[in-house]
């Protein structure tokens, strides 16, 4: 178990994780922007979180995975402190893990995640076993304004565009629209790590892609630069409703140069 100065829940630490050997990102500097200090301890840095105005917790934020997730004892000390009540719980669902293997967990909604100023309402989170940490997925991060990881003072910024990014062109097709093979101009609107050692880019046409690993060509980028994104994959036979696991190959138009990557950690129906 970890320690934490920012607060306990049953001796678990939580933390959002930036990786010493990860290169510090290239990230504009958002206007009127809010920045969110993180806290340092053991190596690793923590971004609280304001649950249902009653309590907070410091989250792992990792922009790889799909959900919200809580560990058994932090869910546990949700219910006991009246964070989370019976008519919360919504039907369980199956979840793909990492390591390939299917389980059911109970999932519940948060009424309302304070991260900051900024304030998320209605999140569906699922629970995780005791000893896994609490993630803040991409069920939290896509209704978020403009944000970016600054590495350097290590901090969360949170804001609009900055003023010298020209707002990009509306694309032909949004991503919803796009078949394979259909290719559209966009702009690149955040850079952020995902999980421990990987990184994650999103674009203002709604595109995203993740990796677990670097990619050398994204850390390079910066906001706003401008790109080239073409659908190459579509996974078959998915939920209704999950569209997770399309790949997309980019080219930045500004450094001339171009990765392939998923936009999601998991196919359609994973975790």
């Amino acid at each position: 178990m970890f320690k934490t100065a920012l607060t306990r829940v049953k001796g678990v630490k939580v933390a959002a994780r930036l990786i010493g050997g990860l290169c510090t990102l290239l990230l504009a500097q958002p206007a009127a922007s809010e920045s969110i200090q993180l806290v340092q301890s053991g190596g690793v840095y923590m971004v609280p979180v304001r649950i249902n105005n009653t309590i907070t917790i410091p989250f792992v934020l990792d922009s790889g995975a799909a959900d919200i997730s809580v560990p058994e004892d932090v869910f546990k000390t949700l219910i006991r402190t009246g964070t989370v009540a019976e008519n919360d719980f919504i039907a369980s669902q199956p979840y793909v893990n990492a390591d390939g293997v299917t389980s059911l967990k109970r999932r519940f909604t948060l009424h309302e995640l304070r991260v900051g100023d900024h304030v998320v309402k209605d999140v569906i989170a699922s629970v995780a076993p005791d000893k896994a940490d609490p993630l803040l997925g991409q069920s939290f991060l896509e209704k978020l304004p403009t944000w970016a990881m600054d590495n350097t003072r290590h901090v969360l910024v949170f804001g609009d565009k900055s003023p010298d990014v020209a707002s990009p062109p509306s694309p032909a097709l949004t991503v919803k629209e796009m078949h394979v093979g259909d290719c559209v101009n966009t702009t690149i609107e955040t850079i952020g790590p995902a999980h421990r050692t990987g990184i994650f880019v999103n674009f203002a046409n709604g595109g995203l892609g993740v990796s677990y690993d670097p990619v050398p060509p994204v850390s390079q980028s910066r906001v706003g630069d401008p790109v080239r994104m073409c659908l190459e994959s579509i996974p078959q036979g998915c939920p209704i409703g999950d569209n997770r696991g399309r790949t997309y190959h980019v080219t930045n138009l500004r450094t001339n140069q171009s990765w392939t990557l998923p936009d999601a950690s998991h196919e359609c129906g994973g975790a």
